[in-house]
């Protein structure tokens, strides 16, 4: 409940260090459940990839419509 600026002028870090930790080690709620940032992350990769497997199939699609 403190301000970045209050903490780094007792503790010492930077302000952008210490608004670095809190996003990095938050555990944000969604619909009542805690996630991580790791938890975040790997969500992220994930629909990375299904984004990249999306494009892929739907170029495939337009090669076979032009070939039926």
């Amino acid at each position: 409940g403190r301000s970045y600026t209050d903490l780094s002028a007792e503790y010492g870090p930077s302000v952008d260090s210490i608004r670095n930790w809190v996003k990095l080690y938050a555990v944000p709620k969604v619909d009542g459940e805690k996630w991580t940032q790791a938890d975040v992350n790997a969500l992220q990769n994930e629909n990375d990839k299904l984004c990249e497997e999306l494009e892929i199939l739907k170029r495939a699609a337009v090669l076979l419509s032009k070939y039926n």
